[in-house]
């Protein structure tokens, strides 16, 4: 299925390989090709809830391009998966061989080995380096059964981030020093 959608859709590896077409592609109007959602029922969802996740414009267009050029070649007549197995067409690719496809792209394509795992990990951390603290929407986005969960994975991986956010608050401070004479006494901070 390629990298690309795992850019984009922070899934986990359980529910990635499960996809189908009859399923989980939620198109709103059968007439176009734009995958709106990708919903996966709390029975086959790896998380204590269902999973519904709206799929942007441009992973729409990934997994369209998928699946007109390339899932044409490589899956068994009747095959409804969208990542397709090789034993046959009611059967999905193993969790392993994808694993595997995915290490192999990666490698190939970037020069550096990951796993599914490594790219939901990646778009925490990239998440939180602009959004330092926001653990409660990492959470969400990766589907976490709980906070506490995000938090025992990712709190500190935000800190140089949450420094250099500092920094910018205490230079903006200083410029604005001077601007603006008070005329109120001197008293101590928080007083």
């Amino acid at each position: 299925m390629g990298v690309g959608p795992l850019t984009r859709d922070p899934l986990r590896l359980g529910n990635i390989y499960i996809l189908r077409f009859d399923r989980h592609l939620h198109r709103p109007d059968p007439r176009r090709d734009r995958i709106a959602a990708i919903q996966i029922t709390l029975a086959e969802a790896k998380t204590p809830h269902a999973i519904d996740m709206a799929v942007s414009g441009e992973l729409s267009d990934l997994l369209n391009a998928w699946i007109r050029d390339f899932w044409p070649i490589i899956a068994k007549p009747g095959c409804l998966y969208l990542p397709p197995g090789e034993v046959g067409p009611d059967k999905p690719i193993t969790p392993q061989a994808f694993r595997e496809a995915i290490k192999d792209a990666t490698r190939e394509q970037a020069g550096v080995c990951l796993t599914p795992n490594q790219f939901r990990r990646l778009a925490a951390h990239r998440y939180l380096a602009e959004n330092p603290g926001d653990y409660d929407r990492v959470g969400l986005f990766l589907a976490h059964a709980s906070i506490e969960t995000t938090i025992r994975y990712y709190a500190g991986t935000d800190q140089t981030a949450a420094m250099r956010r500092f920094y910018e608050v205490i230079t903006k401070g200083r410029r604005n020093v001077g601007r603006k004479q008070s005329r109120r006494p001197c008293r101590r901070y928080g007083e």
